[in-house]
């Protein structure tokens, strides 16, 4: 920290901690709204799941989508105060076993789909000490959107995977019409990649995806 990042730091402190508590608050709200109009509009193919992160500058909830290769985390909504972002992605892998059984999915059938939804971006999750930020999160990958490519051969995705949409955090914004696109945008999620690497919707999966 030099001397001047230390006189910003001492500026910025006093507003941070008179603020800090109550914007966390209507963060996690916020988070909490948008994630229940996803499982809201997901038509019982999204359900909560028991993973959060309520502290910033990261926040998520994560959400479990019947049929998904990984039936807890499945999905995540994310709100990156620092970065100004929020997200919704889906879960790809998290360790070295859910590596080894989704990268078979996603080369025959879920990179295609992949490529062929242009708004759709990847991701990965940073830990504090990684890079230069200072916390954890998930981090946007450039030019990955319409691209088709094997997450094993880059050393981002070495760890983790997931892919998504991202959206920016503008107070202004904050408001119906965003959460009606997030929701809209997880429900598009699901079709397209849900099902194991079927696709469709849950009520079109066959009952044992659904179980």
């Amino acid at each position: 920290m030099n001397s001047d990042e230390t006189k910003a730091f001492l500026e910025a402190y006093p507003t941070v901690i008179r603020y800090q508590e109550a914007a966390q608050e209507q963060f996690s709200k916020m988070l909490l709204r948008i994630t229940e109009r996803v499982i809201l509009d997901s038509e019982e193919c999204a359900t909560r799941f028991d993973e959060r992160k309520a502290d910033p500058p990261c926040l998520y909830n994560s959400l479990s989508v019947q049929g998904w290769h990984i039936p807890g985390n499945s999905l995540f909504v994310f709100l990156d105060i620092v970065r100004k972002q929020i997200g919704l992605i889906a879960n790809g892998y998290q360790s070295p076993k859910e590596k080894q059984d989704f990268l078979p999915l996603w080369n025959d059938k879920l990179k295609q789909r992949f490529r062929d939804n242009p708004g759709v971006q990847a991701f990965t999750w940073i830990n504090k000490g990684d890079d230069d930020e200072g916390y954890d999160y998930f981090k946007l990958i450039a030019g990955t959107s319409g691209k088709l490519f094997d997450p094993d051969k880059l050393d981002a995705f070495k760890e983790y995977f997931y892919w998504g949409y991202c959206y920016p955090l503008e107070i202004d914004m904050l408001n119906e019409p965003l959460f009606a696109k997030i929701a809209s945008d997880a429900k598009k999620l699901i079709s397209s990649f849900n099902g194991k690497g079927n696709g469709g919707s849950c009520a079109q999966m066959p009952k044992q995806l659904r179980s």
